[in-house]
């Protein structure tokens, strides 16, 4: 239905992953948070009033999309004191390193099965 009233595929498909992200997240019965201070992070996991994961949500990491992404998961990796972050895309999977802080690019489908270990490169 969204898809069939929009002109904006990309954007909208982005929303949609987003979505089920967040679904999955809640499924394994974590907690979930936003975090937003001058950037923007889609998803902090607490797990025992713990941080466990750091997660931005991004159809594709391309030129347009690099700096957005990147830039916001890492002013919570800084907050929250972690090196390392996870960016959920559609299909892409790289490994993304900015001074000592590692950013993991994992495909969705990946991500869904729960192995992240596996599906860091």
């Amino acid at each position: 239905m969204v898809n069939a009233n929009t002109l904006s595929f990309t954007e909208d498909a982005g929303r949609l992953l987003e979505n089920a992200v967040y679904l999955f997240l809640r499924q394994q019965a974590c907690t979930v948070y936003y975090f937003r201070e001058q950037k923007e992070c889609d998803f902090v996991v607490f797990e025992n009033r713990i941080c466990t994961q750091l997660i931005q949500v991004c159809w594709e990491i391309n030129a347009d999309t690099k700096r957005r992404e990147t830039e916001g998961l890492l002013e919570a990796m800084r907050f929250f004191n972690r090196k390392e972050g996870i960016i959920v895309t559609f299909a892409q999977q790289d490994v993304l390193r900015l001074e000592d802080y590692t950013f993991h690019l994992i495909p969705f489908y990946k991500f869904m099965s729960g192995n992240l270990s596996e599906a860091k490169v």
